[in-house]
């Protein structure tokens, strides 16, 4: 497996600290192609972080049975996972159904849970928490949100606390989930976990009701071709390219990593929102599946100029 990886001069040397399980994904295309990846936010976002020029911390679990050539493409990548997140357990593992953009799950294994010993000892500039499943209990995300690093930033990526597994594995999605959303900075939502997280309220009623229920910043709300962001004063949204993609794996990691890094370094939403959704366009551009769509930094930018030109926005 071929992988881009850009090696570029850390961003005034800031780093950022993702939070999630590895995971390893068997991935179904449309086409009836089925590719077996590395995956999860460690990766996905690891990867478009490290190639934006962030220094990467990873907080995971995974297990013995992670294959030797996902880490070679992790490493490769600048990313080093310490042995204190191996566990007895396996690595989790999703079988996924690519639909379009959007995708069925089935967990096949689920590893341990991170530990507030895990996060404690980390000196950061921000934090990207984005559990897959259930492993980021919530006393480490009140530990997070009250340590938010030398950038004051926490983003958050709450697609695990969403989710629920019934009997045959399937993943679903809680009508409603309750979380407190206290002291984050941003927050990245697809329609149904919109739904879930305002106990069904949908589009920019659902994203404003974020803000003032909860308190947050910036609402990220990604649905069909087009991607939104707001703060408490202005509503922005890009439409993305019309293409037909074998496998939208991983999209969202890249959108909330491409948007921190770049808030983080220029403390302006719209050049990060132009960013994360430059990103993403690549990704899709790119046609390619698993880790293989993650962008080049070139791209990124490239992308970032157009959509910045192209930018429409509301007062709220």
């Amino acid at each position: 497996m071929e992988i881009y990886i850009e090696m570029v001069c850390p961003s005034q040397g800031m780093n950022l600290t993702v939070v999630s399980n590895l995971v390893m994904d068997k991935i179904l295309g449309e086409d009836g192609v089925q590719t077996e990846s590395v995956g999860g936010p460690p990766c996905y976002a690891g990867l478009t972080s490290k190639n934006l020029g962030f220094t990467i911390n990873i907080v995971t679990r995974f297990g013995k049975n992670l294959k030797e050539e996902y880490l070679h493409i992790l490493k490769s990548g600048g990313i080093t996972l310490e042995p204190s997140g191996m566990s007895s357990l396996p690595t989790t593992k999703f079988l996924i159904q690519t639909l379009g953009r959007s995708r069925k799950l089935t967990l096949e294994s689920n590893c341990e849970k991170i530990r507030l010993s895990d996060v404690e000892h980390i000196k950061t500039d921000g934090w990207l928490i984005s559990p897959v499943l259930d492993e980021v209990p919530e006393t480490v995300l009140e530990y997070i949100k009250n340590n938010p690093g030398k950038r004051n930033f926490v983003m958050l990526d709450p697609q695990g606390y969403t989710r629920m597994v019934d009997p045959s594995g399937m993943i679903e999605i809680k009508n409603e989930t309750h979380l407190n959303l206290k002291n984050i900075s941003a927050i990245k939502l697809d329609t149904a976990e919109l739904g879930s997280m305002t106990s069904g309220v949908f589009g920019l009623s659902g994203m404003k009701k974020i803000h003032t229920h909860y308190g947050v910043k910036f609402v990220i709300h990604t649905e069909e071709g087009t991607i939104h962001v707001s703060d408490a004063n202005t509503h922005f949204w890009l439409n993305l390219p019309h293409v037909k993609i074998p496998d939208s794996t991983g999209l969202g990691d890249i959108i909330s990593s491409a948007f921190s890094c770049t808030f983080m370094r220029e403390n302006d939403v719209v050049w990060a929102f132009c960013f994360a959704v430059g990103a993403a366009a690549a990704a899709l551009d790119s046609k390619r599946r698993g880790v293989e769509k993650i962008p080049k930094r070139s791209k990124v930018e490239e992308n970032a100029s157009y959509y910045y030109n192209t930018l429409k926005y509301e007062k709220l």
